[in-house]
């Protein structure tokens, strides 16, 4: 079981790039900002990014180097109960954060 503040890291970190995420489409959609456009395709370019190193990483220590080959395995793959506390976590600071400054949805 897993407890204390690594249990809540996974929550807290998505709540801050869920927050991060409502300000940049807030200025898009408002165009109240230049820089809402540009800092979503600074966000969003930069998770396709580490991305594809990561991917890039693994195709070569699986594929190139015979050393390496037994690596992927231990890699950490996010699970579902991961995925679920990010998603979670975003949308509720979202929500909150939406709800408290417009008072609705």
């Amino acid at each position: 079981m897993m407890g204390g503040i690594s249990a809540m890291k996974p929550w807290i970190t998505a709540a801050i790039m869920g927050l991060m995420m409502l300000i940049m489409m807030h200025r898009i959609m408002t165009g109240n900002s230049w820089l809402g456009g540009p800092a979503l395709a600074l966000f969003v370019g930069a998770h396709l990014a580490v991305l594809a190193g990561l991917i890039g990483v693994g195709y070569f220590a699986a594929r190139l180097s015979p050393g390496l080959r037994w690596r992927p395995v231990r890699l950490h793959r996010p699970a579902p109960s991961h995925l679920a506390a990010m998603l979670s976590g975003a949308a509720t600071a979202a929500f909150a954060v939406h709800v408290s400054i417009h008072g609705g949805l």
